[in-house]
């Protein structure tokens, strides 16, 4: 199940990878033959997209890893990687708004941009993941009660349900 929610985040950020590469084309266009983007504000953009990168390869890490002690690692680098890439993406929203004030025709995409940087973020970010996880989790619960009621009954009545509920949950709530 970590695998599954994982690869869906990871198909998510692909979709939302390539509206972003959308907004640079028909930014590029709108701006022909301008540059993208000035020195500063490309400088900036290349800087969290490597950063963004590390993070996705970080991700996969993470919920390919089965050992515990990798997988807090794992969720320390990608966190840590999360952190830096939201500092970069903070100066790029400053030169973005800055280039919106300037060419207020483009500001539209200027902020897609942002937004869409936004979204990947967001989609890799560890609680957003557990949350993920947990709808998953009760999702599944959900289907097998309306498919084996027997069993869901049996189960209530011998108090395995609650013994499952203790043990899905670690310390601090986190899924195990």
């Amino acid at each position: 199940m970590v695998l599954r929610t994982g690869l869906d985040t990871l198909e998510i950020c692909t979709v939302v990878l390539r509206v972003l590469a959308r907004s640079f084309t028909d930014l590029a266009k709108e701006r022909e033959p301008e540059p993208l983007f000035d020195s500063e504000t490309g400088a900036a953009l290349e800087q969290l997209l490597s950063e963004i990168a590390d993070a996705v390869v970080s991700f996969a890490v993470l919920v390919t890893t089965h050992l515990s002690a990798s997988a807090e690692s794992a969720e320390e680098r990608l966190a840590a990687e999360l952190r830096t890439a939201a500092g970069t993406r903070d100066k790029l929203a400053l030169l973005l708004r800055e280039e919106a004030e300037r060419e207020t025709e483009h500001w539209q995409l200027l902020g897609a941009v942002l937004t869409e940087v936004n979204r990947i973020l967001d989609e890799l970010d560890t609680e957003h993941r557990t949350r993920r996880l947990f709808e998953e989790l009760d999702r599944v619960s959900r289907e097998q009660r309306v498919r084996l009621p027997r069993l869901t009954r049996l189960r209530e009545r011998l108090g395995v349900q609650e013994q499952m509920w203790r043990n899905r949950t670690g310390v601090g709530g986190r899924y195990r």
